[in-house]
């Protein structure tokens, strides 16, 4: 059965944002929400615009809070996949379980699928466990890649 099946549309939650603030705010919003679930059909508006999310708008919010979670938060340069970020000061005010949901939210409910991760990490958020066969290409970090060229 396809994720896209799995959405109850009989029960929605409601997310409104502005276009100036929109990962900040939909993070927040996201958080408090009771019925925020991929599970549950997310409905979009912009404050300060007219319309009724018949899926455009939940495109367009998926496409960005998407955008700024691999900008934010993962590292690298992008042709092999990216790796998460490691520095604690990258993931201070962060909600991961916001994060993870709103990913799941994208790939069931018709927003952009994360296709900047590497193999392992991807891997590993699907299956939780670390793949044995990486090799250096596995590695986006120059200094650290660079390193395990040397001993290899």
């Amino acid at each position: 059965m396809s994720l896209r099946k799995k959405v109850d549309t009989t029960k929605t939650f409601n997310i409104t944002v502005t276009r100036q603030d929109l990962f900040q705010r939909g993070i927040k919003q996201w958080s408090r929400q009771k019925q925020a679930s991929p599970k549950n059909l997310l409905s979009v508006s912009f404050i300060g615009e007219d319309g009724i999310d018949q899926g455009a708008l939940r495109k367009e919010f998926l496409t960005e809070m998407v955008r700024a979670i691999e900008s934010q938060f993962f590292e690298g340069n992008g042709e092999t996949g990216k790796n998460p970020k490691y520095s604690m000061l990258d993931y201070q005010d962060c909600n991961f379980k916001t994060c993870g949901e709103l990913l799941a939210t994208s790939l069931a409910q018709g927003g952009p699928a994360p296709n900047f991760l590497t193999r392992w990490c991807y891997h590993f958020l699907c299956h939780g466990e670390i793949l044995s066969d990486g090799g250096p290409d596995e590695v986006t970090a120059p200094d650290i890649k660079s390193l395990v060229e040397r001993v290899l």
